[in-house]
């Protein structure tokens, strides 16, 4: 059972594939697999708070003297195919787009100012879970890359990695 600090129940949800692939590369099959917090962030939060949440896990990872990895797993838009389940929405390639560029130029504070109806309009998942990443990044100096972006199906996927600046 998994309870607040005061012993209040709270519900629990099985892991997603947002979760599950991520934790398979990182040492679900090794001896002794690695400490592990998930973190759903709400899409009712405020965007300045998604960002706080993710200044805070780098403070609490700093504070604890472990080597921490934070991973950021969420697909991007949609609507790529009208035969999709969601059908066709030409703002899931533009919302795309401007993801994969944001991260290239290190500028995930431009997530800060897109519009709301251009986010519903593009569905996706992975924008809430960003900003969490943007308020990380913003306390530590790490570099972008993007490693790869796919629409194989109706949804987008990007890969990016953040390293150490040299």
């Amino acid at each position: 059972m998994v309870t607040t600090g005061d012993g209040k129940p709270l519900p629990v949800f099985p892991l997603d594939f947002g979760a599950l692939v991520p934790l398979w590369f990182l040492g679900a099959r090794w001896l002794r697999p690695p400490a592990v917090v998930v973190v759903a962030p709400s899409r009712a939060l405020p965007r300045r708070q998604l960002v706080a949440c993710g200044e805070a896990v780098v403070e609490a990872a700093v504070r604890s003297g472990r080597r921490v990895a934070i991973v950021c797993s969420a697909d991007l838009g949609h609507g790529h195919r009208a035969d999709g389940p969601y059908g066709y929405s030409p703002a899931s390639a533009t919302h795309d787009r401007a993801f994969c560029r944001a991260i290239r130029e290190n500028a995930l504070h431009r997530l800060l100012h897109w519009r709301e109806d251009w986010i519903e309009r593009a569905m996706p998942d992975g924008f809430w879970s960003t900003l969490v990443l943007h308020g990380a990044l913003r306390a530590s100096p790490l570099q972008p890359e993007l490693v790869s972006y796919e629409a194989p199906t109706y949804f987008g996927m990007a890969c990016a990695e953040f390293v150490p600046a040299q």
